[in-house]
This record gives structure tokens, C-alpha cells and sequence, in this order.
């Protein structure tokens, strides 16, 4: 039997073994899985998942974000390698969203800015002011909330592959 996307971002937020899992992105109570799989076209896609955790420290079963076309593929090396032109990271999705967190000052309600970046094969982590993320995928997530900044850097055993990118997302209007 197959899972529906949805399950399978489900048990990859709950750690269990998915095939197709890019990125796992938490924090806090929040996760967001971003999901790869192939077209009947051939074509390759990206679906991204949210959900929130529960009090018992399971995980709801997460919403569908957003989905469309990859314009290559993280699976062949050659394509990955002319998509990054030299470089160790780069954007290659950008988008924002109105989340349900329980913590923004609307009614619980915070934009999410997500960006999707694409990662050398040399890099083994992306490394943030947070700290280190192992690299799973040459796709990952960066989420980041109202007036946050990072600097994000693809590292290899946690020296900078290059210049790190600086990545904002924007405040709030009332919060100037």
C-alpha cells in the first residue's frame, strides 16, 4: 500500500523513514517537510507540508503548502552541479505564507517565509546562527518569521564551502 503524501510528511516529521523526503524543518511546535517525487511525465516536483504538533508531542496530520515543477533534477549530480554554477548554495524557490502558529500577535496567525536552496554534494550541513543542520538532499528549507535574519552556509565539517548567503525575512508593516 502507498502513503498519500501527507502521511509520508507525516512520519517524516515523526522520524520514520520516507522515500521522497527532501527536508524536514522544525522549530518549536512547527514542522514543514518538503517532499520530492516524479510526474507521470517524468517530471520532477516539489510538494511542501506544515503541521503543527500536538500536546502530546505528536505531530497533526500536516497541510499542504504549496507544489509545482523543479526545472531539474536534485537526483542527477551533473544537473545539481550546472544548477549551482560554482556556487556551494543557492536559491532556487522563494515563497511566504500565513501559518496558523499560535504565537503571532494576529490571532495566532505569523507570515512564514520559506526559501528553497540548493546544496553542493560537498556540503555534509547548513550552518546558521541557530547552529548545524545535516544535509540529507541537495534540497533544503530555510523558514524564517517576521524581522528574522540568517546567514546560511553550506559547511563541511563545519567550514564554510564559501560566502554565506544572508537571507531576511521581512518585519511586520506595524512593526516599522
Amino acid at each position: 500500500m502507498t502513503r498519500s503524501l501527507a502521511e509520508t510528511a507525516r512520519a517524516a516529521l515523526h522520524r520514520q523513514p520516507a522515500e521522497g523526503v527532501a527536508d524536514v524543518w522544525t522549530d518549536g511546535d512547527l514542522g514543514f517537510v518538503l517532499l520530492l517525487h516524479r510526474r507521470k511525465d517524468g517530471v520532477m516536483a516539489e510538494e511542501l507540508y506544515y503541521a503543527q504538533r500536538a500536546e502530546d508531542g505528536t505531530w497533526d496530520r500536516p497541510e499542504h503548502l504549496s507544489g509545482g515543477l523543479l526545472g531539474l533534477d536534485p537526483g542527477d549530480p551533473a544537473t545539481v552541479t550546472s544548477a549551482l554554477a560554482g556556487e556551494p548554495i543557492r536559491i532556487v524557490g522563494e515563497s511566504e505564507t500565513l501559518l496558523h502558529t499560535g504565537r503571532g500577535p494576529d490571532d495566532g496567525y505569523e507570515t512564514a517565509h520559506i526559501w528553497h536552496l540548493l546544496i553542493t554534494d560537498e556540503a555534509d550541513a547548513l550552518t546558521t546562527e541557530a547552529g548545524h543542520r545535516r544535509v540529507t538532499s541537495p534540497l533544503s528549507l530555510l523558514i524564517l518569521f517576521p524581522g528574522e535574519t540568517a546567514h546560511v552556509s553550506a559547511t563541511r565539517d563545519t567550514r564554510p564551502l564559501g560566502d554565506p548567503l544572508v537571507l531576511t525575512a521581512p518585519a511586520r508593516p506595524e512593526d516599522g
